[in-house]
């Protein structure tokens, strides 16, 4: 609402389906959806712009589309979601079903960096904040 009015609250504190433990992050898809990190259950949990539970991406591991520890999350311009775990060094992007796509490692001059925050802008790049002690940005291209 344009007078910032609370308009409603989903979700509570618990270890079922679409409960959370620990939030790090929420964005918003194109389509509505709300994606929430949650660096305790090492999940994304997918909920409908009304809050409705729609499905889970992820869970703890180290294979792929499994996390140690989400952080940081972006949603690009197809839908596919793109997520950072900060204890593995990686963004994991996910297409808008859930589906594991793939891993992109991060970069630099100094080896692999903890990613924090990210965004992607209106041609597809993803830029990602890596972390505290470099103070650097890297920009990603799209990935057809």
């Amino acid at each position: 609402r344009e007078d910032g009015t609370f308009v409603r609250a989903f979700g509570h504190r618990g270890t079922g389906e679409g409960q959370f433990e620990m939030i790090c992050s929420v964005v918003e898809g194109g389509d509505g959806r709300m994606y929430v990190s949650d660096i305790k259950r090492a999940e994304i949990l997918v909920f409908s712009n009304m809050g409705e539970y729609v499905r889970t991406i992820g869970g703890a591991g180290s294979g792929p589309g499994e996390f140690q520890k989400p952080f940081g999350m972006a949603v690009g311009l197809d839908g596919e979601v793109f997520v950072s775990d900060i204890s593995r060094r990686v963004v994991q992007v996910f297409g808008e079903d859930g589906a594991y796509v793939q891993s992109i490692g991060l970069s630099g001059e100094t080896g692999a960096k903890v990613s924090r925050g990210m965004a992607i802008d209106g041609e597809g790049r993803l830029f990602v904040g890596v972390n505290r002690w470099s103070r650097e940005i890297q920009m990603w291209t799209p990935v057809d």
